[in-house]
C-alpha cells in the first residue's frame, strides 16, 4: 500500500487523557448528586461524545444530559484537559511520518477547543495539516465527515488514507469513509472490540503503526 495521508483519534491513540476525564465525569456527578464510579466503570466514556454517554451509560435523559457536559466541561476547561500524558512513541512516529512526506491530520470526538489547548502541552500543533473535532454545541461526533474532510485537506483520495484509533466508532468511520481502518492496541479499546468493529490490522505501538505506513 502507498498511504500518502494518516487521521488520528486523540484520545487513547495520541493521548492518555484518562485521568482529567475521569476526574471531569467524577466532578458531574457530584454536581448532580450521582453516585460515584470506579474507574473501570467509567471508561467506556472514553471515545463517543459525553452528552451520548451521559445518555447511553448514566441513562440520563437530554435536560440532564446537558447539564452533565456543561459540569463536566468547566472542570475540563481549567483543569482536566492539561491531566493528559503523552504515549510513548507517540513523538517519534508523527516526526517521522512527517519526515517521510506522510500528512497527518485529526479526526476527534473531542471538541476542537479543546484539542487546541492539549497539542501545545507536547509541541503536537505543528505535525498536523489539519486538525476537525466537534464544537460545544455538537452532542454528535460524524468522525465520518472529518475523515473526509481531512482527506480534502491534504489531497488525498480514500485508498491512500488511513483513520488510526482505538475504539469501535474510529474503525466503523474508517470503514464507512472508505479509509484503511487501523486499531491501536495499547489505548482503551480491545482487540475484540476493534476487529468486531472492522479493523484491518491492528498495532501494539507507535513504532508499528510507522513500520507499516512507511513498509519496512
Amino acid at each position: 500500500m502507498n498511504f500518502t495521508t494518516a487521521v488520528f483519534d486523540v484520545d487513547g491513540t495520541l493521548i492518555d487523557n484518562s485521568r482529567g476525564i475521569f476526574n471531569c465525569i467524577r466532578h458531574a456527578l457530584q454536581k448532580l448528586n450521582l453516585p460515584d464510579m470506579t474507574d473501570e466503570q467509567l471508561r467506556p466514556f472514553i471515545g463517543p461524545p459525553l452528552f451520548v454517554g451521559a445518555k447511553e451509560f448514566l441513562h440520563l435523559d437530554d435536560a440532564h444530559a446537558e447539564l452533565f457536559v456543561t459540569y463536566y466541561r468547566e472542570r475540563f476547561s481549567v483543569k482536566g484537559y492539561a491531566e493528559t500524558e503523552l504515549y510513548d512513541g507517540v513523538v517519534p512516529m508523527l516526526k517521522t511520518l512527517k519526515e517521510n512526506g506522510i500528512q497527518l491530520a485529526i479526526a476527534t470526538g473531542k471538541p476542537l477547543q479543546f484539542i487546541e489547548k492539549i497539542l501545545p502541552l507536547f509541541d503536537l500543533q505543528d505535525y498536523f495539516t489539519c486538525v476537525y473535532g466537534i464544537t460545544f454545541t455538537d452532542h454528535q461526533s460524524d468522525k465520518v465527515t472529518f475523515i473526509r474532510r481531512s482527506l480534502q485537506s491534504c489531497n488525498a483520495t480514500a485508498d491512500q488514507a488511513l483513520m488510526i484509533g482505538d475504539r469501535n466508532n474510529d474503525m466503523q468511520a474508517a470503514k464507512q469513509a472508505g479509509v484503511f481502518a487501523a486499531g491501536v492496541t495499547y489505548g482503551f479499546g480491545t482487540e475484540e472490540e476493534l476487529l468486531n468493529a472492522g479493523a484491518d490490522k491492528l498495532f501494539a505501538s507507535p513504532a508499528q503503526l510507522t513500520d507499516f505506513i512507511l513498509e519496512k
